[in-house]
């Protein structure tokens, strides 16, 4: 049987590496094991103060790319994933982490704009976020955009973005959160516009399954 995440965090501890506190272990032991409610708290909890961290990293000419907001979300949403790699220290610990995975993002909007100047071509991938996060209807009736215009819509959108599979979560992220064009989601992906074009749909379908009704697409 494989090492749990806690005893690998246990292992890898020492004197000059603080330990998780019990109440920080207990809600990346629930977000990893796909705990909504526990996913929607640790949005609530870490996502104003990683946003406002990641407003300072951001130029004007990478904003014009994408949303901040956009930047973030994709980073929230891979908490699952990011939880179980953190291995020690307290709740600033956990956010200078955080603010690193989406330092890393912000840098590959820098690449990609240096990448439009040297080709040429659209710097506008995609536009707002909100709008196109999928084509489809969110449930009650209301638009993509209508549900993520408060907090506790967006918490829910995320948390039902989390739990999608590895393979149509990775593409909603590149999509429709970093607003990445077909080709480029594609090329991230190592698979043809044509492939990437299925996966989102394909995830979207997903996604609204999950927003609509609960179904867990996983199983």
């Amino acid at each position: 049987m494989g090492e749990s995440i806690d005893a690998r965090r246990e292992r890898m501890s020492t004197n000059n590496q603080p330990r998780i506190p019990d109440h920080l272990r207990e809600l990346i032991a629930r977000v990893c094991g796909g705990d909504p409610a526990m996913f929607e708290d640790f949005v609530k909890k870490y996502g104003d103060q990683l946003l406002a961290r990641t407003r300072k990293m951001i130029t004007p000419d990478v904003r014009a790319l994408t949303e901040t907001q956009g930047i973030v979300d994709s980073v929230l949403m891979q908490a699952p994933e990011l939880l179980a790699q953190f291995r020690y220290g307290d709740e600033e610990a956990l956010l200078r982490f955080l603010t690193r995975v989406a330092a890393n993002k912000v840098s590959a909007w820098r690449a990609h704009l240096q990448a439009v100047k040297r080709g040429g071509g659209n710097q506008s991938p995609n536009g707002s976020v909100a709008s196109r996060l999928i084509a489809h209807q969110a449930d009650d009736g209301q638009s993509p955009s209508d549900a993520l215009s408060d907090a506790e819509n967006r918490e829910r959108v995320l948390a039902a973005i989390a739990r999608l599979k590895d393979d149509h979560r990775a593409v909603i992220a590149l999509r429709h959160l970093e607003g990445l064009p077909l080709k480029t989601v594609g090329e991230r992906l190592g698979i043809s516009e044509d492939a990437a074009r299925m996966r989102v749909c394909r995830a979207e379908l997903a996604l609204q399954r999950i927003l609509h009704d609960g179904a867990d697409v996983n199983r």
